[in-house]
């Protein structure tokens, strides 16, 4: 059987993108689950999938938009449609058939965050602009956005940069309003007082300026993945706590 004949088995295929670092208790939870999700009789019973995980060598403050275009470039020859997925978050109703534009999969659940570390401090998000936590995109349009910026450290605007670039693109965002549990955590982008981190701050900022360049030249087309610099260090399976292998599941460390 040629190629051309074949590509219909792969186009369903999703490529699970899960930036990480540090999060042992949040992954011990996150791989049983999602291997028994898609087990289950549901809408998107079934479907073929691989989850990678990214892991990112200690040494640099966390870059999570450059974590999921270098899980994209390892995985585009084999799936049609990507889905980046943080590890915090577990499926409990969602959706994940085939989308046609960027989609975001996840709200309930990341409608309101709790910080741990902080007494008081919820983050509440605007249901009309958060784009994060769980989004899928056909890897098409994904390409055409040029993936996500990869100036962001330490912590968040990421998503806000990508809706950035889909807007400078003409490609209308899709909804579809999920029901996850959220795994807390401590957070990088905000203080214990409640007050944004550094890293916050910093990270507005080169918003702020990167939005000015989209507009103003288009400036995402020169940066992101055709300008992404990683090593793969190792990779291999992922293992539950009896050394057996995932199905489907994959680690990739890699070096920014």
């Amino acid at each position: 059987m040629d190629g051309e004949a074949e590509r219909p088995a792969t186009a369903q295929c999703l490529s699970i993108i899960v930036p990480y670092r540090d999060r042992a208790a949040q992954l011990a939870r996150f791989l049983p689950h999602i291997t028994l999700y898609f087990k289950r009789d549901k809408i998107d019973k079934d479907r073929p999938y691989r989850v990678t995980l990214v892991e990112q060598e200690a040494g640099r403050p966390f870059n999570i938009g450059a974590l999921r275009n270098a899980g994209f470039l390892l995985t585009e020859p084999e799936c049609e449609q990507i889905c980046f997925h943080d590890v915090d978050y577990l499926p409990i109703w969602a959706d994940y058939r085939p989308v046609e534009r960027p989609t975001r999969l996840l709200w309930y659940g990341a409608e309101r965050v709790k910080i741990e570390g902080s007494a008081n401090l919820v983050v509440e998000h605007d249901p009309k602009k958060y784009f994060g936590g769980v989004v899928m995109f056909p890897t098409a349009l994904f390409r055409r956005v040029n993936g996500f910026a990869n100036g962001y450290w330490g912590w968040g605007y990421e998503d806000t940069d990508m809706r950035i670039r889909c807007r400078a693109e003409g490609i209308a965002l899709g909804y579809r309003d999920g029901t996850f549990d959220s795994l807390h955590h401590p957070s990088n982008g905000f203080n214990t007082d409640g007050k944004p981190s550094q890293a916050n701050l910093a990270n507005r900022r080169l918003c702020q300026i990167n939005a000015k360049a989209i507009r103003d030249r288009k400036a995402h087309r020169g940066e992101g993945l055709n300008s992404l610099r990683f090593d793969v260090l190792d990779r291999g399976p992922l293992l539950d706590p009896e050394g057996t292998p995932y199905p489907h599941a994959e680690r990739v460390l890699v070096r920014l």
